[in-house]
C-alpha cells in the first residue's frame, strides 16, 4: 500500500512539474536548440519545483532577459557566469544557467536553515530578510507565495524543511 502511495505521489508530482502556469515548458533561446524539458528530471524532487517556478515567475518568454542571458533564475551574480547583461549574469548554455539556479538556490538554503520561502525571496531579490526587498526589485511575498503555491506548500515553512535538509 505504502509504495502504490508513493508511485501516486510522484505521478502527481511529475504532472504538476510539466504542467504549471504559463506554460511550463517554454523554449529557451533559438541560439540553444534546447528546451527547458531537456531539464526536467524523470522524477523531480523539491529543488526541481523551485527552479522551475523561479523560472516561470522571471519570464520564460521569448525575449525576456532570463532567456536573452540563458539564465533561468536571472541570477545577478554566480559561479560559471559569463559575463553580464542588463544588469544579470550571462552563461555560455542555457544548462549552465540551470545548474547555477539550482546550485543557488541549495546553497542559500543550506546557509538559512530558518529561512522560510519569503525571507528568502526576500534575500533573492536583494533585500534583508525581515526589512523587504527594494520596491524596485520587486515583491518578494508574491514571489514567495508563487513558488510556494508552485511546489504545493506553505509559504511559511522553511525552504530548508522543504528541500529536505533539516
Amino acid at each position: 500500500m505504502e509504495l502504490l502511495i508513493v508511485i501516486a505521489a510522484a505521478l502527481v508530482g511529475w504532472t504538476l512539474f510539466k504542467s504549471q502556469p504559463q506554460g511550463g515548458a517554454a523554449s529557451a533561446p533559438a541560439s540553444t536548440g534546447t528546451t527547458v524539458d531537456e531539464y526536467a528530471p524523470s522524477s523531480p524532487g523539491p529543488l526541481d519545483f523551485i527552479a522551475q517556478a523561479i523560472y516561470q515567475y522571471e519570464g520564460a518568454q521569448p525575449g525576456d532577459r532570463n532567456l536573452v542571458n540563458l539564465n533561468p533564475g536571472n541570477l545577478k551574480n554566480a559561479p560559471g557566469m559569463t559575463g553580464t547583461a542588463g544588469g544579470y549574469a550571462t552563461f555560455a548554455s542555457f544548462g549552465d544557467g540551470w545548474d547555477a539556479l539550482k546550485n543557488y538556490i541549495a546553497n542559500l538554503a543550506a546557509k538559512h536553515p530558518d529561512w522560510n520561502f519569503f525571507d528568502f525571496f526576500t534575500y533573492y531579490l536583494g533585500g534583508t530578510p525581515g526589512q523587504g526587498a527594494p520596491a524596485s526589485e520587486g515583491n518578494p511575498i508574491a514571489y514567495g507565495q508563487y513558488v510556494a503555491n508552485y511546489a504545493g506548500v506553505s509559504p511559511t515553512i522553511p525552504v530548508s524543511s522543504y528541500l529536505g535538509m533539516s
